[in-house]
């Protein structure tokens, strides 16, 4: 009988916690696109940005940042796409719309030089 029931309270912790950790990604990535957004006018993504890649397959445990290694405009004003370069990738392409920015090339320079 015990064994039954540590099994069930570890399917419903399990379940609990994939609930809790997509709701908790979804929502954390909206809001630091909202804190830059609210901080700074909208920009478009340079060569050295240090960015976060939106992926809804990876594991909770996965992070993946990058550094943009090259931008593809869609016009002369907006870029569409930013090649990265990660840990584990050395080339991986990505939609702005999939990226958020977490350093801009300003803001590592302006750390450096303090």
């Amino acid at each position: 009988m015990k064994r039954y029931v540590y099994k069930a309270t570890l399917a419903q912790s399990t379940i609990l916690s994939q609930l809790f950790w997509s709701h908790w990604k979804r929502e954390h990535i909206r809001t630091l696109e909202k804190i830059k957004r609210l901080n700074q006018p909208k920009r478009n993504p340079q060569v050295g940005d240090i960015v976060l890649v939106k992926d809804e397959n990876t594991p909770r445990t996965i992070w993946t940042t990058g550094r943009g290694i090259s931008t593809e405009p869609e016009n002369k004003v907006f870029v569409r796409s930013v090649i990265l370069k990660t840990q584990t990738i050395s080339k991986l392409e990505r939609l702005v719309i999939k990226l958020v920015v977490i350093l801009s090339v300003e803001e590592q320079n302006y750390d450096d030089d303090n």
